[in-house]
């Protein structure tokens, strides 16, 4: 089998010496997490190239940004590196609840987009904003009917 698939079966995959455990949150409990140091109740374990410490994984509870990311998908978040242009940041604007966007920068300014309107172009030059994190994996949860 292993010759067919050209991978080595017998012996131990480099991913696991790349998988850590970091805190799984929900939506619900992100306020928490962010802003009072609360601790994570549960953890996921899971295969990555970046600091452990700095990354942590949000569970989507409702279907609010479906078709793109069903109920159930989890984005892992990653603290402590810079957004690029394109990428998915975990952002809070003024005083609202922090949601996820899609990034794009021109010199020194941030304009956001929404990540589930692909038809309608809303994209907003936002002044007042906080960037917590930049989404480094999305692992899709997808229900059969």
């Amino acid at each position: 089998m292993s010759q067919l698939t050209e991978i080595n079966l017998t012996g131990s995959s480099k991913l696991d010496h790349k998988k850590h455990d970091i805190p799984l949150i929900t939506f619900n409990e992100l306020t928490d997490y962010l802003y009072s140091n609360k601790q994570a109740r549960d953890f996921i374990s899971i295969g990555i190239d970046q600091d452990p410490l700095k990354c942590f994984a949000i569970k989507i509870t409702t279907n609010a940004m479906s078709p793109f990311f069903e109920k159930g998908s989890l984005f892992v978040i990653n603290t402590a590196i810079s957004p690029q242009d394109g990428d998915i940041v975990l952002v809070q604007f003024s005083d609202q609840t922090p949601c996820f966007r899609k990034v794009f920068i021109e010199g020194s300014s941030y304009f956001f987009k929404p990540i589930t309107e692909s038809a309608v172009d809303r994209t907003l030059k936002i002044e007042k904003y906080s960037i917590y994190g930049v989404v480094i994996t999305a692992i899709q949860n997808f229900h059969m009917n």
